[in-house]
């Protein structure tokens, strides 16, 4: 491995985006290794703070923003600068929806899914954030192993996380894309079960 014999004097930078580490991911071993060494530094940086977001929006608009346009910003990047950046340079950011480019970037690893486990997340992303196990298979009408067994492959690619007695999305921004997919019709027929 590389690592084991750097030389004196040599820096190598390593950077990955932490929340993308799913279970079975590839670099996981190599970061496991890696934290072995005496040598080896690990920095992880935190989401930005408001006075943060603020400031990068500052830079890429080249104003300072509005407190409106600020709030909406960050509740919905939740302080990721990937998004956050991707958010300001969308365009409309008071209105709804999401711009294309980075619909696209949040829903790359959704799309992979099975279908199933597409259909799942639809009904989670209708239901809310999170939602209880119980609740997602009676509106899914899923039996405790098939739920298992659809989520499995959103939990390993890091998309939807363990919450509680249930599940949530990673981020709000994938629920908010994913529910953007969701047909008006199906929408319904999801809220309909929600109810009963």
């Amino acid at each position: 491995m590389l690592f084991r014999s750097v030389l004196d004097g040599v820096l190598i930078v390593v950077t990955f985006r932490s929340d993308e580490l799913y279970r079975v991911h590839p670099l996981r071993p190599v970061l496991a290794e890696l934290d072995r060494l005496g040598w080896v530094m690990r920095l992880e940086l935190p989401r930005l703070t408001r006075r943060e977001g603020r400031e990068l929006a500052a830079g890429l608009l080249g104003r300072e923003p509005e407190p409106e346009l600020m709030d909406r910003v960050f509740s919905r990047s939740e302080g990721n600068p990937l998004f956050m950046e991707a958010l300001l340079r969308g365009g409309d950011l008071l209105g709804p929806g999401l711009p294309e480019s980075l619909r696209d970037l949040v829903l790359a690893d959704v799309r992979q899914l099975p279908g199933q486990t597409q259909e799942v997340l639809g009904a989670l992303g209708v239901a809310g954030q999170r939602s209880g196990h119980a609740l997602l298979a009676a509106v899914t009408g899923l039996g405790d192993r098939p739920l298992l067994a659809a989520l499995e492959p959103a939990v390993s690619v890091n998309v939807v996380v363990p919450a509680g007695d249930g599940y949530g999305f990673r981020h709000a921004l994938i629920r908010e894309a994913i529910l953007s997919e969701v047909l008006p019709g199906e929408r319904t027929r999801l809220h309909t079960r929600l109810a009963e």
